[in-house]
């Protein structure tokens, strides 16, 4: 007896090594965690224990994700897949997770024990190639776009069209374009649907005034959660919040490459970390 239970404390040491593990009863409330999923998670066993794996919620998965997940563990079969959650600091890390259900004599489900391996470097490289792939063909649709031999309203419209391709565009599909006329700051371009029309006039008034600000000030702008509206898919939340970037455009054809001639805008997503995506923003202001 006593070399079993050192078997199984050795592999239960082994475990613990390397995975996060977690434990919740019938209802998906956390009844155990072990120090790996603690230091991953940046939660405490106090802060987890009688909470439930919501408070990990990246809001990466569309709401459909989990609601397969748990249908199929509710049946008693095993779930295996990537998760993306979010630690106490608000920082993204992945989990390759596996569910496995437990079921009592009635054959009802009565705990679950979820075992977790940190996969976030390999996402993170995996996520990298994939964006470096996508974004050079979205570049070269834009400058194929904006190259056409049509209005410069509908190549401006294109253009945008195909910038929402872009990670942190696509559940919004919102972005316009102010250029100068006649040393007038005018609006070419307003892409995107709103819940209400008083909601496009109020955007469009502040986009103006930070456009101008942009302009004075040469450099991109973000304002985080500049507007809530409702949803427009259902596998997204209610509530869709909406980050707003502005950049400045510069006439690259001018001898005087410093003053800019107007300022594309964009609603982009709140919950992704938009630093990874300024880069390539930049570049993408640069084609038109």
């Amino acid at each position: 007896v006593k070399a079993a239970l050192d078997e199984l404390s050795h592999q239960q040491y082994a475990l613990d090594q390397h995975s996060l593990v977690s434990i919740t009863d019938g209802k998906g409330t956390i009844t155990y965690v072990n120090e790996r999923f603690c230091h991953i998670s940046g939660y405490n066993k106090e802060e987890l224990i009688k909470n439930n794996h919501r408070i990990l919620n990246s809001g990466y998965h569309p709401i459909s994700f989990f609601k397969d997940m748990y249908q199929i563990i509710a049946k008693g079969k095993v779930w295996h897949g990537e998760v993306c959650n979010k630690n106490k600091t608000g920082e993204l890390y992945w989990v390759d997770t596996t569910i496995i259900p437990f079921l009592n004599n009635k054959n009802k489900v009565f705990k679950y024990i979820a075992i977790r391996t940190d996969i976030t470097k390999r996402k993170h490289i995996e996520q990298q190639n994939k964006m470096l792939h996508l974004n050079t063909n979205i570049k070269f649709n834009i400058a194929q776009n904006l190259a056409q031999h049509s209005s410069l309203k509908r190549r401006i419209q294109e253009a945008l069209e195909s910038s929402f391709e872009i990670t942190i565009l696509q559940n919004h599909k919102k972005a316009g374009l102010y250029l100068f006329e006649e040393n007038t700051l005018s609006l070419c371009h307003f892409s995107g649907h709103f819940s209400k029309d008083i909601i496009k006039e109020e955007q469009i008034n502040k986009i103006y005034k930070l456009t101008q600000k942009v302009l004075e000030s040469k450099n991109i702008l973000l304002i985080k959660d500049s507007y809530s509206d409702l949803k427009k898919h259902s596998d997204l939340p209610e509530i869709l919040n909406h980050n707003l970037l502005v950049i400045p455009i510069f006439n690259h054809l001018s001898d005087v490459l410093s003053e800019p001639i107007g300022g594309l805008f964009f609603y982009c997503d709140s919950n992704i970390e938009i630093n990874e995506y300024l880069d390539l923003m930049d570049e993408i202001t640069n084609l038109f």
